[in-house]
């Protein structure tokens, strides 16, 4: 080849001489998407797990217990293997499921096409370059450039669901020089090169152009845009088969370039956790000094002549201090990151199996109904779900049911009830006369509806006849498919199309002449003739968030017309001023802003007649825009802006969205809970605040405030007057907002703007935030999460909603209609809005406060441990010797007491779900943090200094009181270390079961495993000889022992009790008084019940009375714990 293109991307293809290969290191197109092989995973894990500071301690505690044996090396390094073990486990088994997909995917059979022959070749062997042929149902495996097509005119249809989650068909397009290049013999003689952008991760973008050898085409190069591309992932339907070059292999592939971490998102907990860690390590810090400093004082001290020299040298400073690092290192518990994760998976099955969060929805692949249950993408943020304080929703799709179905049509001075009177716009226009002032206006509003989109017909397979009726239209957004079959029910059906021509069957006017088309079958409509319209499809500019707008160019015959539809604030600016009706604009107008009073969702259609010269004009520019190799896309989003000007205006459109169920009682169920939720959309103000109102979002005693501001001046007058209106009212009475897109603008680009707007949007329960672009919503997620640093939720069903899904705390995708990248983007995903109360209520809720009670309970039980140890130096002289065995130790975290925890973290409630539902002022505690304060980590701290202290104090007594054997022997040291360690092990587990408010078989089974296992294991060491042989024998011949530690573990826990009886006496929590109300509330209706049986008849025929069980008492219950809480509120 002679071309030379340095600066870009380059592939040959059917040129054996190349040596583009080697200038570019062309990837294979093997796919390895995990982290480790066999030989790197060792290292690998072991070193992301010490990235972690708690393992690097541990480590360096079991390093200083090699090196100074003040315990058995097997208790520091036994503890740090099986945290590590199951670490690498968990990674090794989710890399292996990663290594089985891949392999899968590699070992994929492809046909490549090279000198007139069909060759097999498996996924991993594939090149750029690589001729490939596909058929119908393969998925494309790289990114290829479609050279031709089974189908005529070089259409081939391709389902994207692996890349977007979108499951409607997307229509790609062969180049035009390549399409008649349709068989093996054919596609082998072409040659050329490939140049384009390097590889990047952007799906719906590529520019380039193909340069032919000279034998086949002219110099000038053809060019390629996404429509012309198969990216990998992809999977060919409707049509036979295709034919295409290799651009993009293996990691350069869109797809694999898309595979990259975003990071993980961490609860705000655990930043709470790593503080509480620090406040350990200080403690640690403490102790250790203190006991280096006693014990090299000791030393210093003692004048033992048969001890040797005792001064103080940097060596036995040294030794000292890893003696008592080793000692104390079992501050900080080593299962507890261990219990956290596996507590977090747990969590997420029960949330999966909560019905609640079921929902059923028509299934996408026939007409059964399919069962959809919720994901958990994320495991880390179960505990953020309770300390959620603000919420950002998107509207549609979101809180309404992305289901759309046109209500009106507004064209010129008419509006037609198209719910009312299905077919009216066509009834109407069958009586225009062609020679009407208004029959143009009427058609090219028909045109728009039916030419102006991107969706694709496709014949519903039901085993029948095909008929226009059967035709469904696969759209990638739902207002397209609604149009279109609105105006196919009023006689005009969208039947075709391909890249050059869109065909409409319509049904015969007065004075039509019938056409017949061999090609096509002759289709009725309602029993009506219908004749077939083609109009050539000349260019098409697509709809984008930012442009809101969509226009196709079409050839008809009446000449080359513009056909435009969008948002009323872009398309009314580009009419022309100075033939559009006055009346007719102000009478859109009035339409636009009534429908959207009643919620409905609007656009504007236009239209515009092009000029020879304007079109020729256009055809230059466009083919500038094709041939360019890079911002092509703004280039043409350029040339829209300059050809969509000066339009016509036909008319408007109205659709309805109805909202999901239940939507209306959760947002006012999370409004009760505390929790502020802002709606953030790109709909207009009216449909906005209509919305608002019908979802309880916005209710009648609300102060409403509308902030719409022309510029930055105008907005902090306004903010200024909102804010001391709002802080002004009184308490109980509640503020909303409402801002549009353009005021928005001017607060994110002004700082003092910003805190304005912050410390207005505290004070208001809702803000509706409308006109908005996805670039904003993600913006004011962002404003509210770094100001005011409260935790943040947002929720949404589109790609627009990725962005602020992905920015705040903790993001929800919505299971909708517009496709999968807000699910694959969230950490929750469900199918309705009306699941994220119980998430939030009762998940978040659970998950919050259980978590705080594993992490406190935790630590207090290693504080215990290790403070006894600390206690136990004034006794041993500093000497470093360990009060406990070297099996207990090593067991405490891993065995003896890591299950109470986990039982109570899963199962533990301190009310039941339904009386959560019923009062959301449960939830506002989490928000007061009553259940993590310094409060609250005093009192776990004062309770483990009391029980170290009691437990010590215990073993002194015996050891001052000489508590003897039957034969009159003395306490020996393993009897000390077995009371110590039975007393600790037996307060810890009490302790537990104090903290559970919940008992369910689970709960009794955690305790009561923990329990036997550790009494066989206390055994089973002395059986096995770990210890010596009589010890246990020894310790039950004495009585006063026994009697010592039932005493101990009493005096330790007496003060749990009585503070836990005047807690709950005296300062209840709200969980507390609603548990005992309905439990009183329960008993009443059962004596209710017992009464009304001793004063009930038999019934005819000598059955007893119908009574409720116990289930329905309870019910009941709640139902009388509702009306009370109605009417004390």
């Amino acid at each position: 080849m002679s071309y030379d293109l340095p600066d870009t991307y380059q592939v040959d293809f059917n040129c054996p001489d190349s040596d583009l290969a080697k200038r570019y290191k062309y990837p294979t197109n093997y796919q390895r998407t995990t982290k480790y092989t066999l030989l790197t995973f060792l290292p690998l894990n072991l070193f992301a797990q010490f990235r972690r500071f708690y393992n690097i301690y541990f480590l360096l505690a079991a390093i200083f217990v090699l090196i100074v044996p003040s315990l058995d090396p097997v208790s520091e390094v036994l503890p740090l293997c099986i945290v590590l073990t199951i670490t690498a486990v968990k990674d090794g088994t989710e890399d292996y499921k990663r290594y089985r997909q891949d392999r899968r995917v590699n070992s994929l059979e492809y046909i490549t096409v090279s000198h007139g022959e069909r060759m097999p070749i498996l996924s991993k062997d594939i090149r750029p370059g690589y001729i490939i042929y596909l058929q119908k149902g393969q998925t494309v495996p790289a990114d290829l450039i479609l050279l031709s097509t089974s189908i005529e005119d070089g259409t081939a249809f391709v389902e994207t669901m692996d890349l977007d989650g979108e499951t409607s068909l997307k229509r790609k397009a062969a180049m035009r020089f390549t399409q008649p290049f349709a068989t093996d013999a054919k596609v082998s003689t072409l040659r050329g090169r490939i140049q384009c952008e390097f590889p990047n991760e952007k799906l719906d973008q590529i520019d380039g152009r193909v340069h032919f050898h000279r034998a086949y085409a002219s110099e000038k190069p053809s060019p390629f845009t996404a429509d012309n591309v198969l990216l990998r992932g992809t999977h060919l339907r409707n049509t036979d088969f295709i034919y295409g070059v290799v651009a993009y292999a293996g990691v350069d592939s869109k797809i694999m370039r898309n595979l990259k971490n975003t990071g993980l998102k961490f609860s705000t907990m655990e930043g709470r956790l790593n503080r509480l860690i620090i406040a350990i390590f200080v403690w640690n810090a403490i102790m250790l000094t203190v006991s280096v400093v006693l014990s090299l004082a000791d030393s210093s001290r003692s004048k033992a002549w048969y001890l040797g020299d005792q001064s103080v040298v940097p060596t036995e400073v040294l030794s000292q201090f890893m003696v008592f690092f080793v000692l104390y290192t079992f501050l900080i518990p080593i299962s507890i990151f261990v219990s956290i994760e596996l507590v977090h998976i747990l969590q997420a099955l029960f949330m999966r199996w909560d019905r609640r969060m079921v929902s059923f929805r028509p299934s996408t692949k026939g007409t059964a109904v399919e069962k959809k249950h919720m994901h958990v993408h994320n495991t880390n943020l179960h505990e953020d779900l309770g300390a959620v304080e603000y919420i950002f929703s998107d509207k549609t799709g979101t809180l309404t049911k992305n289901i759309m179905t046109l209500s009106k049509w507004g064209i010129g001075c008419r509006v037609f009830d198209e719910a009312e009177d299905p077919g009216c716009l066509g009834e109407y226009i069958r009586t225009l006369d062609p020679s009407s002032p208004h029959y143009q206006q009427y058609t090219r509003f028909w045109q728009t509806m039916a030419l102006c989109h991107s969706a694709i017909p496709v014949q519903e397979e039901t085993g029948e006849k095909a008929t226009l009726a059967s035709l469904v239209y696969e759209a990638q957004s739902p207002d397209e498919s609604a149009l279109l079959s609105a105006i196919r029910n009023n006689g005009f059906i969208f039947h075709q199309r391909n890249k050059r021509s869109m065909e409409v069957y319509r049904q015969e006017l007065e004075g039509d002449v019938p056409v017949t088309d061999a090609k096509h079958p002759p289709y009725t409509w309602r029993d009506s003739p219908v004749r077939l319209d083609r109009f050539e499809l000349l260019f098409t500019f697509p709809f984008s968030s930012d442009r809101k707008r969509m226009s196709v160019v079409v050839r008809t015959p009446e000449g080359i017309l513009l056909l435009c539809k969008g948002a009323d604030n872009m398309m009314i600016p580009r009419l022309c001023s100075e033939t559009t009706d006055p009346a007719q604009l102000a009478h859109t107008e009035t339409s636009i802003h009534q429908f959207s009073l009643a919620g409905l969702r609007t656009l504007v259609v236009a239209a515009r007649a092009l000029t020879v010269s304007e079109f020729a004009e256009l055809q230059n520019v466009m083919e500038q825009v094709q041939c360019a190799l890079s911002h092509r896309e703004q280039r043409l989003a350029e040339v829209a802006e300059w050809i969509e000007t000066d339009l016509e205006l036909l008319g408007c459109t109205a659709i309805e969205d109805r909202l999901q169920d239940q939507v209306p009682e959760t947002i006012e169920y999370l409004l009760r809970c505390g929790i502020k939720i802002w709606l953030l959309t790109g709909d207009k103000q009216e449909t906005a605040v209509k919305i608002g109102m019908s979802s309880h979002l916005i209710t009648s005693q609300m102060n409403l405030m509308v902030l719409n501001a022309a510029n930055e001046l105008e907005c902090a007058e306004k903010l200024d007057e909102f804010i001391t209106i709002a802080e002004g009212r009184e308490d109980g009475e509640e503020n909303a907002l409402v801002v549009n897109g353009a005021t928005l603008e001017y607060v994110l680009e002004d700082v003092p703007l910003a805190k304005k707007f912050l410390r207005l949007g505290v004070t208001c329960h809702s803000v509706i935030c409308c006109r908005v672009t996805p670039l904003q919503k993600a913006r004011v997620v962002q404003l509210v999460k770094k100001r005011l640093q409260k935790v943040t939720l947002s929720i949404g069903d589109g790609a627009n909603d990725v962005s602020m899904i992905q920015v705040a705390h903790v993001g929800v995708g919505i299971e909708g209609m517009e496709g999968a990248q807000a699910v694959r983007a969230s950490d929750y995903s469900f199918v309705e809005f009306k699941s994220l109360r119980p998430l939030i209520a009762i998940h978040g809720r659970y998950s919050y406060i259980r978590m705080a009670n594993i992490v406190f309970y935790s630590f207090y039980k290693n504080i215990v441990l290790i403070t006894i140890q600390f206690w136990f130096g004034f006794n041993n002289a500093w000497s470093g010797q360990t009060l406990y065995l070297d099996y207990f130790l090593t067991l405490f975290n891993t065995v003896f007491t890591c299950l109470p925890p986990v039982v109570a973290a899963c199962f533990d409630k301190d009310v039941d779900e339904r009386l959560v539902l019923l009062y959301p002022e449960l939830f506002r505690q989490i928000r007061n943090n009553v259940y993590w304060n310094w409060w609250v980590v005093g009192h776990w701290g004062a309770s483990a200094l009391w029980h170290s202290g009691v437990i010590y104090g215990c073993l002194i007594f015996l050891q001052q009181s000489s508590v003897t054997y039957a034969y009159g022997s003395g306490m020996s040291y393993l009897v000390q270390e077995y009371f110590v360690g039975t007393v600790l092990f037996s307060v810890v587990t009490v302790k537990a079961c104090l903290l559970m408010r919940h008992w369910v078989w689970p709960s009794v089974f955690g305790i009561g495993i923990t329990v036997v296992v550790y009494m066989l294991i206390q055994f089973g060491f002395e059986l096995f000889n770990f210890v010596d042989k009589g010890t246990f024998g020894d310790v039950h011949r004495m009585p006063g022992l026994w009697l010592v530690s039932m005493l101990a573990v009493v005096m330790c826990l007496l003060p749990d009790v009585v503070v836990k009886y005047w807690c709950h006496q005296y300062h209840p929590e709200d969980a507390i008084i609603v548990r005992e109300r309905a439990h009183l509330l329960r008993a009443q209706a059962a004596r209710n019940r017992v009464d009304g049986e001793g004063g009930h008849s038999p019934r005819e025929g000598g059955n007893g009375g119908d009574h409720s069980d116990d289930g329905d008492s309870v019910s009941q219950s709640l139902t009388l714990i509702t009306r009370n809480s109605e009417s004390s509120s």
